[in-house]
């Protein structure tokens, strides 16, 4: 495996990371430091499996992995903030797609500046902007798996906002 190349963290960056909602301000600078070198400020809070097989996922943040099963929410082991483009390790989530007949896999990250990549194999890359809420901190969203693909939504405040997704038609 090539080896990957990390974001430097610098003083202030430091300072918004300790802001960020879901980070552990007991951690040192040093290892928060670590972290963000290769973690962005989108948060993945929670993956809802709305499909009718079970959906695999593989977080780098937590370095954990896990099943949803059909109709279950995942929002302990699946949840954290999403790896830059450049680190070597992509959160995945493969579900079967009933429309394709086959498994897909979505590969996400960050790009930095708000932008995440969702790529699937054969479909190409959905590239979407996460406003930061509130601002100069981080963004929550949400999967959604279907049968026919998976939807993506912004967690604003109070409020879910769908943001994007990929979702297959039937051939006629």
């Amino acid at each position: 495996m090539a080896a990957s190349t990390h974001h430097q963290v610098d003083k202030q960056e430091l300072a918004t990371i300790r802001r960020l909602r879901f980070v552990d301000t007991k951690q040192s600078d040093e290892k928060l430091k670590s972290t963000f070198s290769y973690f962005g400020y989108i948060y993945l809070a929670k993956i809802i499996n709305n499909s009718d097989k079970v959906v695999r996922f593989q977080n780098p943040y937590l370095d954990r992995s896990g099943d949803i099963q059909p109709g279950e929410t995942e929002d302990a082991y699946s949840k954290g903030y999403l790896p830059y483009w450049s680190y070597i390790h992509r959160y995945e989530i493969t579900y079967y797609n009933k429309v394709l007949k086959k498994e897909k896999k979505i590969l996400i990250k960050d790009l930095e500046e708000g932008l995440l990549s969702f790529f699937q194999e054969g479909n190409g890359e959905d590239i979407r902007y996460f406003s930061p809420y509130p601002p100069n901190s981080d963004s929550q969203i949400q999967i959604t798996i279907q049968n026919d693909g998976y939807q993506i939504y912004i967690l604003d405040g109070a409020a879910t906002k769908r943001a994007g997704g990929v979702l297959f038609s039937p051939a006629n």
